[in-house]
Order: structure tokens, then C-alpha cells, then sequence
């Protein structure tokens, strides 16, 4: 096997997160071959989403556990794959000149810090010499280039494509939408001032103004610079009191004044489409990803078992 050093990017599989705390026992959790992986290699790896998980769910503490539990056994499953992957690299026997890789490692870490001096000051704080931190560039580099050589990106065939999209409709179904303009008028104390405004504005545009025109000096909504324009929209993200009135017009038309709680309302229905399912040619590379995600998924989770199949894990 021929390794293409030349165009690889970093990949790093291990990120940098937070200092542990002191007190963390650093218990080994596996081996992999002649490699250990340590709690403490887990906690700094999920600290940064462990974090967003905490603020997200702090109000949720069976579901922050369960969040957290996942979060820890993705990594580690990810981290004993990636530990697989180093292991199968020391069995090549033909392996890259170590000069070569070396300067590859250098040149990618001085492409991503021009500092030597911060690269240094953000490692202390994560507790990495720089010696960690170029080993874990130089792995992710390894296990980048043999992901790659081993798990290619397959073809697609145009049968399967339509095989797939006609199995799948639901995915691309599109709800019924439309494409307004809106003139706002919040209500003021007493709200018939409003009123009253909004049908001055209807006499306007019976008299030939433009809609576009009236929003943009009268509307009181976040769309007044666009002319009132909302772009496409869920029919059932529309509020259903507006949507009532829409559905009573035609392409072009637009309302009368329309109460709600807390505004008055003028919509101009520049566009309608109905619910209906994309077409293929549409989502053709969409369907085409997809079944490419999931067939690289399949090589990657076929190659990886071969490598178990070969290589000592002890978990503990």
C-alpha cells in the first residue's frame, strides 16, 4: 500500500478540550493493542459538548445524564477505532519516510498557528506539551490517509439513486407555501388609530398604489425594507388567522385589514405553491449523497471489524 502523504490535511480524531480537574483519577478504561485509553483522555476529549450539554438540559437532570452518557461512549467507541486504525499503521512494512511525514506535520502546524508563542501558551492550558500536540496532528494525519485509502468513496449508480428516491418520498415532500408581502400596523392606544391607518393605506392601493411602495413607508414589520416581502413560507408556520384571508385570494390580490391581537394586517399573495413531492432531478445529489454517507459507512464499519478481528482490546 502507497501512502498519498502529499495531500493529506489534518484530521485530528482527538480534539484539545478543558483542563481535567485535579481530582479525576485517571483510570485506564481500555487497551487497544499496545495503546491505553484513559478516562481522563475521554473527559478532556467530551469536556468542550459536555459544557453546551450542561447549559442546554441544566433543568433536565435524567435527560443531561442520559446526554452525557452518549456523548462519553460515542467518543470512546470513536476513540478505540481510531486507536485500531494507529495499531494497523505500525504493522505496514511500507511505511512513509519519517522525515518526509515529519515536515508534513510541521508544515500543517505552522499553517494553522503563525504563533509560536500563543501555540504554546494555548497548550499549557490544556496541559499538552508540544510534543503532544504535534504526535496528535502526526495521528490524525495517519488515520485521515487511512480512512481514506481504505474506506473510498464508492459510485452511485443512477438506478439506485431512483430506487432510493421512490422508496422514499416522505423525505422530500414540501408542505403547501406561500410568498406574501405584508404591511404591519401595530396597534396603539386606542388601536381604531390603527385601524384607521390600515384603511387609508387599502384606499391607496384600490387607487392604484403600489403594495410594495406602502409597505416600505408604512409598515411597522421586520420585512418594511424588502417591501413587506416575507419570501416562501409553511402555510402552517403562518399565523392562521392571516392564512384564512389568504386562502380566500388569487395570485396578485391582496387583503382587506386584518385584525389579530397584537396588529393589524394588509397581504399582498405574490405566490403559491401547493404540497407536493420534489421532483428527481431536484434532489438528485441529495439522494446521491445520502447513499453515498451510507455506503462509506458500511465500508468504514466492515473495515474497522476486520481490524478488531486482528487486534487485542481489553475494556475494563
Amino acid at each position: 500500500m502507497k501512502l498519498c502523504w502529499m495531500t493529506l490535511a489534518v484530521a485530528a480524531m482527538l480534539g484539545f478540550g478543558m483542563p481535567v480537574r485535579a481530582e479525576l483519577v485517571d483510570a485506564i478504561e481500555a487497551v487497544v493493542h499496545d495503546s491505553i485509553i484513559t478516562l481522563q483522555q475521554i473527559e478532556i476529549i467530551s469536556g468542550p459538548n459536555a459544557e453546551v450539554l450542561s447549559q442546554q438540559y441544566r433543568y433536565q437532570p435524567e435527560m443531561l445524564h442520559q446526554k452525557m452518557t452518549e456523548l462519553r461512549s460515542s467518543i470512546f467507541t470513536n476513540m478505540i477505532e481510531r486507536e485500531l486504525v494507529l495499531s494497523y499503521f505500525k504493522t505496514m512494512t511500507n511505511k512513509v519516510n519519517e522525515s518526509i511525514l515529519n515536515q508534513i506535520v510541521m508544515d500543517e502546524i505552522h499553517a494553522q498557528h503563525t504563533d509560536r508563542v500563543q501555540l504554546t501558551k494555548d497548550l499549557q492550558q490544556q496541559g499538552l506539551t508540544f510534543e503532544d500536540y504535534r504526535q496528535k496532528v502526526r495521528d490524525g494525519l495517519i488515520y485521515r490517509e487511512l480512512m481514506h485509502e481504505n474506506v473510498p468513496e464508492p459510485i452511485i449508480s443512477p438506478q439506485k439513486i431512483e430506487n432510493y428516491y421512490q422508496a422514499h418520498h416522505d423525505n422530500y415532500k414540501l408542505a403547501d407555501q406561500v410568498k406574501l408581502r405584508m404591511i404591519v400596523l401595530k396597534k396603539t392606544d386606542p388601536a381604531e388609530e390603527a385601524r384607521k391607518r390600515g384603511e387609508e393605506i387599502l384606499s391607496q392601493l384600490k387607487g392604484g398604489a403600489s403594495f410594495q411602495e406602502m409597505a416600505m413607508v408604512n409598515s411597522e414589520g421586520s420585512q418594511r425594507k424588502e417591501g413587506g416581502e416575507t419570501g416562501w413560507e409553511d402555510a402552517k408556520d403562518v399565523d392562521q388567522a392571516l392564512m384564512k384571508e389568504i386562502d380566500k385570494l388569487k395570485l396578485g390580490e391582496y387583503s382587506g385589514v386584518i385584525e389579530t391581537r397584537e396588529a393589524f394586517f394588509l397581504l399582498l399573495l405574490e405566490d403559491r405553491h401547493p404540497a407536493h413531492i420534489k421532483p428527481l432531478g431536484e434532489v438528485r445529489d441529495e439522494v446521491e449523497r445520502t447513499l453515498k454517507n451510507q455506503e462509506m459507512e458500511r465500508l468504514r464499519k466492515k473495515w474497522i471489524d476486520r481490524l478488531r478481528a486482528k487486534t487485542y482490546i481489553g475494556t475494563f
